[in-house]
């Protein structure tokens, strides 16, 4: 991880100055900007940052972040589908729809690749913005260090959607 730092990327802004990780959902209700998490299983976990800005990369370099992509390699990628499978379940998906057996479908095709250095989030985060930039592609890095979790936060994601937003109470 990089010089243990704390930040969260979502969208076209930045969060620096970690100041505080619970596991406690209602420190919601306090004031500041909180990155959010939760596993499959349930575990919450949410961070508390004081700095949201517009997102710079030059700003996250001088903050020590290093932008530079070495921990997978882009050829090594592997697909869950090939191109036809892929094709073939969204057809099977849309003649699903025209039945009128689901109104929505999230397709899946999973990709993978082996690490080949420890995985730095940053760079990960600009490779993929690169590649493909998607409206809510998002990071987030909280080393344990800092939480005082068991393990670093580590999370990059390729999102089209907005997955939560809180405003007030809603």
């Amino acid at each position: 991880m990089t010089q243990g730092l704390a930040v969260a990327i979502f969208g076209s802004f930045m969060a620096t100055n970690f100041v505080e990780a619970t596991t406690d959902v209602s420190k919601l209700d306090e004031a500041g900007w909180w990155a959010v998490t939760q596993t499959f299983e349930g575990e919450f976990q949410a961070f508390r940052f004081t700095d949201i800005e517009p997102l710079d990369l030059n700003k996250l370099a001088e903050l020590g972040h290093d932008l530079s992509h070495n921990s997978i390699a882009v050829q090594n990628w592997t697909s869950s589908m090939s191109r036809s499978e892929y094709v073939d379940a969204v057809e099977s998906i849309r003649q699903d729809i025209a039945r009128g057996w689901v109104y929505q479908a999230n397709l899946c095709r999973v990709l993978s690749a082996p690490l080949e250095a420890d995985l730095n989030v940053v760079a990960f985060w600009k490779l993929l913005s690169q590649h493909n930039p998607a409206p809510y592609l998002s990071a987030l890095q909280v080393p344990a260090s800092l939480s005082g979790f068991a393990k670093d936060v580590r999370i990059v994601s390729a999102s089209p959607e907005l997955f939560l937003s809180r405003h007030d109470q809603v």
